[in-house]
């Protein structure tokens, strides 16, 4: 039963019911009481993990650039939903901070273990990742959409909404350059 409903979620579509269960076994379950942070903005934790909600939600912030104290929630993931899983791709530091705003109940995989499915069984790692790069297409698409409609209410330009994110997003990751 919990196989058939897992199969249903975005993130294993593509999978039969046996390399399913397979898969299962590099996962691990984790519950997060609620108003507990499981991640932190700019934070490089020790074990790198993407997550999947099996029960309760989480609320994804991220702290204002121009404003330090102020938080602004970017979505809310209930049930089905990844998160986390922009850190197994990337070396860099998280990107928001993912709070439980419910008891919430989650499979997680690591870094390590996703690396050892890549060696013990390709086929199910690649279907897999495939899965995880449509949810991240998916999250820049409404990314960009959101983005064209503040810039369209503002009346700003593309050229100067890309020189400040990229200067900003060079100053965040330390590599901004001297003139």
């Amino acid at each position: 039963m919990f196989i058939k409903l897992l199969g249903k979620l975005p993130l294993f579509q593509g999978l039969s019911e046996g390399e399913l269960e397979e898969l299962l076994t590099y996962f691990d379950h984790e519950s997060f009481q609620k108003g507990e942070e499981v991640l932190t903005e700019y934070q490089g934790e020790e074990e790198v993990k993407m997550y999947v909600i099996l029960g309760g939600a989480v609320e994804i912030v991220k702290r204002a650039m121009n404003q330090e104290e102020r938080e602004i929630s970017l979505d809310v993931l209930k049930t089905g939903e990844i998160f986390g899983e922009m850190k197994i791709v990337d070396v860099l530091v998280r990107s928001a901070t993912v709070r439980a705003i419910k008891d919430t109940q989650t499979i997680s995989i690591s870094k390590e273990n996703l690396e050892r499915l890549l060696e013990e069984n390709p086929r199910i790692y690649g279907i897999l990742m495939r899965n995880i790069a449509r949810r991240l297409s998916h999250r820049l698409r409404k990314a960009d959409t959101f983005q064209a409609t503040m810039l369209s209410k503002e009346g700003r330009g593309q050229a100067e909404f890309s020189q400040k994110s990229s200067s900003s997003e060079e100053k965040e990751n330390g590599l901004e350059t001297k003139s």
